[in-house]
């Protein structure tokens, strides 16, 4: 999987000096403008290694303790599989419906304020779980229900771009161009330590046992806190017009009817869909797939490398060699659902394990390019509350299926996501088509709008 990485890398380096891709012209353009300025650099310098400091740091501790959760639960706790899918439903609509009221408190209180939340949350969460006992956990899940690990996301990069636009109040482009970089910077560190954490709690796992790494999460959560409280400023949103909030949501609403961003958002629910589902149940799946004993966090180590393989396929495919976006998205759905389905029909633990590993690799891909389309298709003023609109399908496709999880198995869920993912393929054919049609009609337009005016001008 690194030789992979690693020759995707090469080919990208390669492609990026062939085709001078516009992005790093631009990139030296706005380098050269701000060389006179070394106290804006020294701000941007030190803003970055703020940001991303705490944010790896962060990160880092839900790595640690994520391919134990499910373990931890059946091991320790002797939950059922249904009893562990009941504590997901839990989790689950307990985001949906305190997930938005935490978020717009952040922006009133303060983004800095609910990092720190977040970090205790996560502490009183693991150590009420690694005590062992039933209700503690049902209390852990449910006080955790509202910081999901999109909050880390979402917050965090809120609380950079926000002290990014006291920085550069009159340089749109430097701040556009400085963000886009370090947002991807956090990405790529967020996968190198990501795997070096998972890999270090693997062996604390094997010698010292299942409670180790969920130790080393909440050491790095409490690091991750005093870093906040030590190097960030506070920012609040210092008015949030309610009239106004309405007014985007009537409008961001009204741009759900266009039939492209109706498609990506009903692909996007699906497809999440799929991903927590295997965020669910790879466990179980590959325990019922060997006798002996795993090792957790040294397989979830390989899918996290195989989440960095998405990444650069993504660099390397759309943003070097300039693939189409929508056709990328129908074969990614067919590929999904074809994965989905060896899993579950293939009963062989390698060939599980390598198959959830493609499948990591291929939902990173997705959402890389996803993002690219929202960015483009979607506009800025409703952007956020599109993207929340967005998240509202995927919570009702998981609640149904969970609800119902005492009639299935592991395996039986794998089935019915590749049969969801089909469905989203449906979606994106239809997706492909009208974006076609559209395009030619707009093409015809132009023509015969030239034409009209030569005969004019005749």
């Amino acid at each position: 999987m690194i030789i992979i990485i690693l020759l995707i890398h090469l080919i990208k380096e390669y492609l990026g000096k062939k085709a001078q891709d516009l992005d790093i012209q631009v990139d030296k353009e706005l380098s050269n403008n701000n060389d006179d300025n070394p106290m804006l650099i020294s701000h941007k310098n030190s803003l970055k290694s703020r940001y991303l400091l705490a944010y790896i740091i962060t990160r880092c501790s839900m790595w640690a303790e994520v391919p134990y959760l499910y373990y931890l639960l059946m091991t320790v706790h002797k939950f059922s599989f249904a009893e562990i899918g009941f504590l997901f439903l839990i989790y689950t609509i307990g985001a949906l419906f305190f997930g938005t009221i935490i978020h717009k408190l952040a922006y009133k209180s303060g983004r800095k304020l609910f990092c720190h939340i977040y970090n205790f949350i996560t502490i009183i969460k693991l150590l009420l779980l690694i005590q062992g006992v039933r209700i503690l956990a049902y209390i852990a899940i449910i006080i955790a229900s509202g910081f999901s690990p999109r909050f880390i996301k979402s917050i965090f990069e809120s609380w950079f771009i926000t002290e990014s636009e006291r920085m550069f109040q009159n340089l749109q482009r430097e701040k556009e161009r400085f963000i886009k970089r370090s947002l991807i910077e956090s990405h790529l560190f967020d996968g190198v330590f990501g795997i070096i954490i998972c890999v270090v709690c693997a062996f604390i796992y094997e010698k010292f046992g299942i409670t180790y790494p969920f130790w080393i999460s909440i050491i790095l959560s409490l690091l991750s806190s005093l870093v906040i409280k030590i190097l960030w400023d506070e920012n609040i949103l210092l008015r949030l017009d309610e009239e106004e909030g309405y007014n985007r949501l009537y409008g961001a609403l009204k741009e759900l009817k266009k039939l492209d961003i109706l498609c990506i958002g009903l692909i996007e629910g699906l497809v999440i869909a799929c991903i927590n589902i295997y965020f669910f149940s790879w466990t179980p799946i590959l325990k019922q797939s060997t006798n002996g004993e795993m090792n957790v966090g040294f397989i979830f180590t390989i899918m996290l490398l195989a989440k960095m393989t998405g990444f650069e396929f993504y660099h390397m495919l759309i943003v070097n060699l300039r693939f189409d976006y929508y056709t990328c998205i129908i074969v990614f759905l067919l590929l999904q659902g074809l994965v989905l389905f060896l899993i579950y029909y293939i009963n062989t633990f390698l060939s599980r394990m390598i198959f959830l590993s493609l499948f990591n690799g291929l939902f990173e891909f997705y959402f890389s390019l996803n993002s690219k389309i929202k960015s483009d298709i979607l506009v800025e003023q409703y952007k956020a509350i599109i993207k929340i609109l967005f998240t509202i399908p995927t919570n009702i496709y998981i609640i149904i299926i969970f609800l119902h999880l005492s009639f299935m198995n592991c395996f039986t869920l794998y089935l019915i996501s590749s049969i969801i993912s089909l469905i989203a393929f449906v979606i994106g054919i239809c997706l492909v088509i009208y974006i076609r049609i559209s395009k030619r009609n707009e093409e015809n337009n132009e023509h015969e709008g030239y034409n009209h005016l030569m005969q004019h001008d005749n």
